[in-house]
């Protein structure tokens, strides 16, 4: 979709079968570790999406030599960080995971360095991580983008609240291996979204980088001098991603994802569980790769814990609107500084399609009959957004259009296409 359009969604039963995208979280983090391997990497099955783009024109910029060959094939020469420098400034556009990722990784390359972002970001607060590297000498708008991160020595033990971004988190493990000396990383409350922290160490083994670390990941320690080793990987499928076929699935018709990665570190494949417990229609072939879920049995509420499973919040908001009784999505403060409000945008977007929808500061309680009106709702320029009010618009009384939906190019560039290959009919408004 081009920039700045609105797209109509219109009501009615679909059907059909969809290869699972890649993921973006493992597409992020496989990317970086090539880019910091010295010899030559390939990325299988890599996503093409704005956010995953940002990283590696950062990494380029960087001086790591990337090549695509068609969509899903990354071909990587990596660098040495510490030789290394920007030899511009780097535009993370909106995508706040390259921001947290590259800031403790550009703390050890040779020269000052420049993070800059499109509006979105800017308007998100870096401060914490500034003040989380105390040692090092970060120049930012008032603790907001662009920021401007001076080569220093990263802090041998640092100690960081579990709400503090699992981004950084990433970013310094991704860093201190290639520190000279030993580090540690101390998490001194409740780690949340622990899984994005496991997706990171998966990456880092599969590439040659070795982190002891407890079983609640509290206690991270890091062997300085350690280097990365360039190798083959295949990026796995992405269940966040996955989670919107798959509602839609159970709320308006049969949808079937093939290509599925079962084995991996996501907490987003608890949305295969929340399903079932929701009472939908739910069948996985792990030999084949497929879930295939319908509409054939009626959702019923249920309550579900956030903490560890942000991103599914929208558009399990949505499945709740369809499920008969009150539900409650609780642990979901953090959504508040995402790319937009997301628990007030999805109870805006909810409550306009005629849901009862109770916010409160980290929780939602949603009202649901599966009696949805059709209505104009805004996407707040958030992809999850977009993307959860459309699968809403499926079981609605009348047409949803979904006022700048092209932000769905952030992690799903293909969402409104496989929507039509399921047999929705969408209005494109330019």
């Amino acid at each position: 979709m081009d920039c700045m359009s609105d797209a109509t969604v219109c009501p009615g039963k679909i059907s059909g079968t969809l290869c699972a995208m890649a993921s973006k979280s493992y597409t992020h983090r496989a990317v970086i570790a090539a880019a910091l391997a010295e010899g030559k990497s390939v990325i299988e099955n890599a996503l093409d999406s704005n956010d995953t783009a940002a990283t590696i024109e950062a990494m380029q910029i960087l001086g790591a030599k990337i090549n695509r060959h068609g969509k899903k094939l990354v071909k990587i020469t990596g660098i040495d960080i510490h030789k290394a420098f920007a030899k511009e400034p780097i535009n993370c556009r909106n995508s706040g995971s390259t921001m947290r990722f590259l800031i403790p990784l550009l703390v050890l390359a040779r020269r000052a360095s420049v993070l800059d972002a499109y509006e979105g970001l800017r308007k998100r607060p870096m401060g914490p991580v500034i003040d989380a590297l105390a040692t090092v000498r970060i120049d930012s708008n008032g603790g907001y983008p662009p920021l401007k991160i001076n080569p220093g020595k990263l802090p041998k033990v640092i100690k960081i609240g579990g709400n503090l971004s699992s981004q950084f988190i990433t970013g310094l493990l991704f860093a201190l291996p290639l520190e000279k000396s030993d580090s540690g990383i101390i998490i001194t409350t409740e780690l949340e979204s622990k899984p994005y922290i496991d997706i990171t160490l998966d990456i880092l083994k599969a590439f040659g980088i070795k982190v002891k670390h407890t079983n609640d990941c509290k206690k991270l320690e890091i062997a300085g001098g350690q280097t990365y080793t360039p190798r083959k990987y295949r990026i796995h499928s992405d269940f966040s991603g996955m989670a919107f076929p798959l509602v839609a699935g159970a709320i308006a018709g049969n949808v079937t994802v093939t290509g599925v990665t079962f084995k991996t570190k996501q907490g987003d494949r608890k949305i295969i569980g929340i399903l079932k417990r929701m009472g939908a229609d739910i069948r996985l072939d792990k030999t084949k790769g497929s879930i295939a879920v319908s509409n054939r049995n009626a959702l019923k509420a249920v309550k579900i814990d956030a903490g560890d499973i942000p991103d599914l919040v929208p558009v399990l908001a949505v499945a709740c609107a369809y499920a008969r009784g009150r539900s409650v999505i609780y642990n979901a403060g953090r959504l508040r500084i995402k790319e937009s409000d997301r628990l007030k945008a999805i109870a805006d977007g909810l409550k306009k399609m005629g849901v009862r929808v109770i916010e409160k500061p980290d929780s939602l309680e949603i009202g649901g009959d599966g009696r949805l009106n059709g209505a104009v709702v805004e996407s707040y320029g958030d992809h999850r957004i977009a993307m959860a009010l459309a699968v809403a618009a499926l079981g609605a009384e009348g047409k949803t259009t979904i006022k700048g939906a092209e932000c769905v190019a952030k992690s799903y560039p293909q969402f409104f296409e496989d929507l039509k290959k399921l047999g929705v009919a969408i209005e494109v408004e330019k």
